[in-house]
């Protein structure tokens, strides 16, 4: 599928904000990033925590519903627990104790479930008993404004929060994407995006800014008198993070960016590479991330094209970046 809109008459491409702040971070990721797009689908917000491999709980409906699902499977579990020792006790007193080993050790299985499913609980009360003690906090919209320490819970309690999936396109300006979250205040709108460091002590990266400007245009655009001045970002691990004034003249950088980007998008249609980035950025960079070749296994791809993997002859890996621009990055620092 294209990543141009079907209006031949404007062949710009639709550029996905996470592509945007690939790019913001390196032009060489805004590239990668551009060549995966789905066709000229929109594009949303990561909900996955990568570390932890599931969505971060953000509000009560799902926060009570994962707290009955896991005191069904501590119920279901422990009484097939309760069931198989009691079981292999009387299989024990009726024909000698050695003979009910087996049923001791399948009933070791359940038990173990029931276990971690009891620590996940506790650990989802914590996060319930936060949830509830929380009060609301509203952001000011008068100037001067700056960045502000945040809690999720405290916006929950203060705003309306929009269902994950409001999608927003401006086919003009060759863009789409969707937040991960909307909160709402009578005409207020604040884009919320998650980022997935392992603290809110990395604080607010340019990547960060220029995705919740480049959402804050996105909304305000699409919504006729909608205000949005105000953007967050949410360190997924602890449900902490920013909020983000939002000013015309970071608008404008981000579209500025943008049309950077589709310079560099048409140039790159064209056989042109971008400039190496700094080896600074390559050190922490998601395209960095080395493998061993395995033919057929583990080549990169672009779009539905696999590419010739540019092999490192030392230590027989590669990676995105190097497959797709025929190159040794610098070795990517792992922390």
């Amino acid at each position: 599928m294209s990543n141009y809109p079907d209006d031949d008459s404007n062949p710009k491409p639709i550029v996905h904000v996470r592509s945007l702040a690939e790019f913001e971070y390196c032009p060489r990721a805004g590239i990668i990033a551009f060549d995966n797009q789905t066709g000229n689908a929109i594009d949303h917000e990561s909900i996955r925590i990568p570390n932890l491999g599931y969505s971060p709980i953000l509000d009560l409906v799902e926060l009570n519903a994962e707290i009955a699902k896991k005191w069904s499977r501590v119920g279901k579990s422990g009484f097939m627990a309760i069931a198989l020792a009691i079981f292999a006790y009387a299989m024990g007193r009726t024909i000698g104790y050695p003979d009910a080993i087996p049923p001791w050790l399948i009933a070791l299985f359940p038990a173990s479930v029931a276990y971690y499913a009891a620590k996940d609980l506790s650990k989802l009360y914590e996060l319930w008993f936060t949830a509830r003690r929380a009060g609301p906090m509203q952001l000011l919209h008068e100037s001067p404004r700056v960045a502000v320490e945040v809690d999720w819970w405290e916006l929950v309690k203060a705003y309306q929060v929009g269902p994950f999936g409001h999608a927003y396109t401006d086919s003009r300006e060759g863009i789409s994407g969707k937040a991960h979250r909307l909160l709402s205040s009578h005409r207020h709108r604040i884009p919320v995006i998650l980022s997935h460091s392992r603290s809110e002590n990395s604080g607010v990266r340019p990547t960060h800014k220029i995705k919740l400007a480049a959402y804050a245009k996105l909304i305000s655009s699409s919504e006729e008198r909608a205000i949005c001045d105000w953007g967050i970002v949410i360190f997924a691990n602890t449900r902490k993070g920013y909020a983000v004034p939002i000013d015309s003249v970071d608008i404008e950088r981000a579209f500025r960016k943008l049309r950077s980007f589709h310079r560099v998008i048409e140039d790159s249609s064209e056989g042109k590479i971008p400039s190496k980035p700094h080896e600074s950025a390559c050190q922490s960079c998601h395209n960095n991330v080395r493998r061993i070749h395995k033919k057929g296994v583990t080549e990169s791809k672009v779009g539905n094209r696999t590419i010739l993997p540019f092999i490192d002859r030392e230590d027989d890996t590669h990676c995105d970046c190097g497959d797709r621009f025929q190159w040794r990055p610098p070795l990517r620092i792992e922390t």
